[in-house]
């Protein structure tokens, strides 16, 4: 039988003591911390809302010539700078600085999102000071492109107030290739593309605006807006499905809607 001595009791009384005084000092630094662990989750949860409405709505200034701060609601030199960093899916709103050229050297990616390009002076602008969206042409498979906007199984495509200047050949001894269009066919997928008081103009035959090849379901809404040039609007209809609406659309120095495909079968257009 084990026998336990005052000493050893008064010993034991002392350690648990020491052990709540610890204990005790520690309580304040506890609190503390779990205080500030509920203070940050509240405060992220609170903050859901605005995380989500950041990555899901993307706004940015485009100026070519401005320092850029690659940030929501920041300035980007390109506007291929600015739908990279913005998320996939989300509604971006790009706001072009009027009276300046804004080149497209490489081809953008779209992902899945909606874009909107509008000049930053849309309600003010003349023909001479819209910014203009201006593609370079290159070779691909011996045939004239030019960079453009390359959807990702479906994209959504607005322009506001802007001039578009498609390019010459870049080989004036070489045809234009399927993928000559701004929008290129999304493949067995929807592209979306409109034009709202905007100018598009074209020095050669070939070029156009939007394809619908590879199976694509593509659509052109066109209002206020004028076709310069012998430019073909949509090409590849004969591959894929085409709709159009438009209103009050001009059509100068050859510019065509479309040269192929059936309306009715393959097209429907007002």
């Amino acid at each position: 039988m084990t026998t336990t001595t005052a000493d050893q009791i008064n010993a034991l009384i002392a350690s648990n003591t020491a052990l709540k005084e610890y204990f005790e000092g520690q309580r304040a630094s506890i609190d503390a911390a779990v205080a500030g662990a509920q203070a940050a989750y509240s405060a992220l949860a609170a903050d859901m809302i605005t995380a989500a409405k950041s990555t899901m709505q993307f706004t940015a200034t485009i100026d070519p010539d401005g320092v850029a701060d690659m940030r929501n609601g920041g300035l980007f030199n390109t506007i291929r700078d600015a739908l990279n960093f913005a998320g996939a899916t989300a509604y971006v709103v790009l706001t072009l600085t009027s009276g300046k050229t804004h080149p497209i050297a490489q081809a953008i990616d779209f992902r899945a999102q909606v874009v909107r390009l509008t000049a930053s002076g849309l309600n003010t602008d003349t023909d001479a000071t819209r910014p203009v969206i201006a593609p370079a042409a290159y070779i691909y498979n011996n045939a004239n492109v030019f960079y453009g906007f390359r959807p990702i199984q479906t994209s959504n495509l607005m322009l506001q107030g802007c001039n578009i200047n498609l390019p010459a050949a870049a080989d004036g001894g070489l045809l234009w290739g399927s993928a000559a269009a701004l929008m290129q066919a999304s493949v067995g997928g929807s592209s979306v593309l409109g034009f709202d008081r905007c100018k598009i103009s074209a020095q050669n035959a070939g070029c156009g605006l939007v394809s619908a090849q590879y199976g694509c379901n593509a659509t052109l809404g066109l209002r206020d807006t004028e076709l310069v040039g012998p430019l073909t609007a949509c090409l590849g209809v004969t591959n894929g499905t085409m709709r159009i609406a438009k209103y009050n659309l001009t059509l100068s120095n050859g510019a065509v809607l479309y040269t192929a495909g059936t309306v009715g079968q393959n097209i429907v257009s007002n």
